[in-house]
């Protein structure tokens, strides 16, 4: 009994003269390059991908413009893609002659379950074909449009809808930019073919695709117009198609 006395005396002692002394040291930059618990994670992740791709491109902080060019199959346009989709913040147009690629699909419907809006306007080939994943987006819950000409008497244009351009509302350096060139978003177009992809970010040009792009949704319709749904198919939700994607991409 005397001991422990003795030891809560010495521990009152202590607390007396060493608790009002007692600091934490906290660097200026704590709370931006150091994990917070309760933080938002989900969001460093993103902020830690928008910095690797910004060194990847070799663009700098207050780079005047982003312009770059890249070639298929020489440089690795998917995951260029692939990182400025996950990279996207409000909302991302897409248009598709062909979306085959699983990882893209994954990627887009990644960004829709986080809030971004995504939409979407394809080739009616784009939802047909085995591979195709388009279906599976619209069963997500994707604002899916299919591309159809005006049937008027004597009018030249066709069925097809042969861009494949991606518009990024909210991307690096918080602008907006065009991704635009030749490459189908397809496994065989970047491992096989010779194509090009434009990035940029000139207000200009991003206004005149953003123009094209409610024009083509004025020439398109809704893909459950055109496409009928199994009972099977409307149950499907975000998660289910996410698995059946990783199901099929050594198909694609």
């Amino acid at each position: 009994m005397k001991r422990l006395r003795a030891q809560i005396k010495f521990l009152l002692i202590f607390l007396f003269f060493c608790l009002p002394s007692f600091s934490v040291h906290v660097t200026p930059g704590f709370g931006k390059t150091h994990f917070i618990v309760g933080a938002d994670s989900a969001e460093l992740i993103r902020r830690k991908k928008v910095s690797r791709l910004q060194h990847s491109l070799e663009i700098p902080e207050k780079a005047d413009r982003i312009i770059q060019v890249f070639f298929a199959p020489d440089d690795d346009t998917r995951a260029i893609l692939l990182n400025l989709i996950d990279c996207e913040k409000e909302k991302i147009c897409f248009t598709a002659y062909l979306l085959t690629d699983e990882e893209i699909a994954k990627a887009l419907l990644s960004a829709h379950n986080r809030g971004v809006n995504v939409e979407i306007v394809a080739d009616k080939f784009c939802c047909r074909g085995k591979y195709g994943k388009v279906r599976m987006l619209r069963n997500a819950g994707m604002n899916v449009l299919v591309y159809r000409s005006y049937q008027k008497k004597g009018s030249k244009l066709s069925d097809i809808m042969h861009n494949k351009f991606v518009v990024f509302h909210n991307n690096l350096l918080g602008r907006s930019i065009v991704w635009t060139g030749s490459l189908n978003f397809t496994h065989s177009a970047r491992l096989r073919n010779q194509e090009n992809v434009l990035l940029i970010d000139d207000p200009a040009v991003v206004a005149k695709y953003l123009n094209q792009f409610e024009i083509l949704k004025e020439r398109s319709v809704l893909f459950d117009t055109l496409f009928a749904y199994s009972k099977a198919d409307k149950k499907i939700n975000a998660r289910g198609v996410l698995a059946k994607l990783e199901g099929l991409g050594a198909q694609a």
